[in-house]
């Protein structure tokens, strides 16, 4: 264990804010750091999962966001099945509030808007004051409308092209009705969706 004592006492001589010194010290070490499986008392977990914090914070600082989904998602299984063990509270446990945090700005960055947007709910529900987490979830929700939007105007543009080329009238018209609804929608949504959800919330 002494070996793991030095490397943590190397880990908290970094700067915080050192993300590239901290992902090059943690990979450097990755051998050790990635096949601990088991803890001498609380002291000890909750200064490997520090470092693993401080390690998917990083990544996700220097933007290596599927590296940091698959670490994140591997601490904080970590975290739920030992938070019993050692009398973790999860609930203001702040070191696993962080991982999820910079989980779900990786989702975000990926354009994975699905999974961002219920991280973010989740994250306002333990901060309920906090703005930067009601801002990335504003944002999650508005960038999957976008995209939708995006999918409804490549099918309308389908459906005029398909209209123009097809000769029977009645089949044209229906596709021409069809692009207009189709359109319209995706307009209704890229300009009034937030003013539509907020005043459905009233």
């Amino acid at each position: 264990m002494r070996g793991l004592e030095i490397l943590y006492d190397d880990f908290y001589e970094l700067e915080p804010n050192d993300y590239y010194g901290i992902i090059k010290f943690y990979e450097s070490n990755i051998l050790i750091l990635e096949n601990k499986s088991s803890f001498k008392d609380k002291a000890d977990f909750e200064e490997f999962i520090l470092l693993q914090c401080q390690y998917i914070i990083s990544l996700e600082k220097t933007g290596k966001y599927r590296k940091t989904i698959s670490k994140a998602e591997m601490v904080i299984q970590l975290l739920d099945n030992n938070s019993k063990t050692y009398n973790i509270d999860l609930n203001i446990y702040t070191t696993y509030w962080s991982i999820l945090t910079s989980k779900g700005r990786a989702f975000y960055n990926l354009k994975d808007y699905k999974n961002s947007i219920p991280i973010f709910e989740r994250l306002i529900e333990w901060d309920s004051d906090n703005d930067n987490f009601k801002n990335w979830l504003n944002a999650s929700k508005s960038e999957k409308r976008n995209l939708i939007n995006k999918y409804l105007y490549s099918l309308a543009f389908i459906l005029f092209i398909v209209s123009f080329i097809l000769e029977s009238r009645e089949i044209k018209g229906i596709l021409m009705i069809l692009g207009f609804i189709i359109a319209f929608t995706g307009t209704i949504n890229e300009y009034f969706g937030d003013k539509i959800i907020l005043w459905l919330r009233k």
